[in-house]
């Protein structure tokens, strides 16, 4: 059956309401699709790695997604630096200026969340491109005996090895936003930086929050907390916290690692990240729930002595010279706090010692004039 006039002239008609209903939605999601490439929310971490490497200078500070497994790892395995920092968001302050070859140094704050993790990231190094010295952080919670210590679970490995597609993020993250827009969170004018500032994403873009090249985190807007909520957030979460003892699979976990690093000539630095002196004197009063925290001490010091490495206690920031004024939050110390920390360190580990100068630091630590930043 051959088609007349008046078929192809509804064809036309359908074609056209069509057009019509749809072009609102068309507006909409082609303005969506704006607001995630031009903040850079929807980013190619691969790109950013590349971009940082070659020396120039991103902050990536993202709102709506967290790819910092990826992130770290792959930008390690990109650089194969000599010297690593490897633990929680308590290490991140921990900067390349500290050291006397910047170029040798890679900060993978974050790259862990769990004990196990630890082994994780390292057996992802090939073998003959892991650093000479890796630097950890080992947050006393991690050996509580309600927190995971050696269970894998699904997204164990796979959270190193893939982040969620720009298409995922604008389909899961689109609501929030709109809100944080209307909200006045960010501006159309806020977007407009994104080049001229090399600052991406909006935690970038709206705070100065995010990872410098050298993968240590500037906090130009702080949140700061008291002791006493942090306290009464470590109580209410879950309980992981609390502890009659020491997990002795963590201990197992961590001689694991060590192992392996040892097997791998890898030297390993250890030490418990500071809590403000504040919440530390709170902890104190807490020792009946909290108690494990001040006897990590004794049981991971044999452990580290037993592969030939060093292990240092800073749990209170006033041990080495910092303060609650100083730290960022009751847990995360600055980047002063932890120069402070650095250099008490180098001042008894000779290793250490021969990767900075300490003079140097000294000097612009006691030339500073800002409470949380020296360089």
């Amino acid at each position: 059956m051959r088609s007349g006039p008046e078929d192809f002239s509804e064809v036309k008609k359908f074609i056209k309401k069509a057009l019509i209903f749809s072009f609102p939605y068309l507006i909409f999601f082609a303005f969506t699709f704006y607001l995630f490439i031009r903040s850079g929310e929807a980013v190619s971490i691969d790109s950013i790695i590349k971009r940082q490497k070659s020396g120039e200078p991103i902050l990536l500070g993202l709102a709506y997604t967290n790819p910092i497994f990826y992130y770290k790892l792959h930008s390690v395995l990109e650089r194969t630096p000599r010297v690593l920092v490897l633990g929680s968001s308590r290490t991140m302050q921990i900067r390349s200026v500290f050291f006397s070859d910047v170029a040798s140094f890679y900060n993978a704050g974050g790259g862990v969340s769990r004990l196990k993790d630890f082994r994780i990231f390292l057996e992802k190094i090939p073998r003959g491109q892991e650093p000479n010295l890796i630097i950890i952080g080992l947050d006393h919670n991690f050996f509580s005996a309600r927190w995971d210590a050696s269970v894998l679970d699904e997204d164990s490995f796979e959270r190193y090895d893939t982040y969620d597609a720009a298409i995922r993020i604008m389909a899961m993250k689109w609501p929030t936003l709109y809100h944080d827009w209307f909200q006045n969170k960010f501006s159309i004018h806020t977007l407009k930086q994104y080049d001229e500032t090399r600052r991406i994403g909006l935690n970038a873009l709206m705070n100065n929050n995010g990872f410098r090249n050298d993968g240590s985190r500037l906090d130009a807007i702080l949140m700061k907390s008291t002791s006493e909520e942090h306290l009464r957030s470590i109580i209410e979460w879950d309980g992981k916290f609390f502890s009659d003892g020491i997990n002795p699979q963590a201990l197992e976990e961590l001689s694991l690692f060590l192992s392996e690093a040892r097997e791998r000539d890898i030297t390993i630095i250890g030490f418990e990240p500071p809590f403000a002196p504040s919440l530390y004197q709170d902890l104190l009063r807490s020792q009946e729930h909290l108690g494990y925290i001040f006897k990590l001490e004794p049981e991971l010091k044999p452990l580290f002595q037993k592969y030939g490495y060093s292990l240092y206690n800073f749990t209170d920031a006033l041990f080495f010279g910092s303060s609650d004024q100083e730290m960022l939050d009751a847990i995360h110390g600055s980047e002063k706090t932890y120069l402070r920390l650095f250099i008490a360190m180098a001042k008894v580990d000779y290793f250490l010692a021969s990767l900075i100068d300490i003079a140097k630091l000294e000097e612009a630590l006691r030339t500073s004039i800002n409470p949380y930043q020296v360089f």
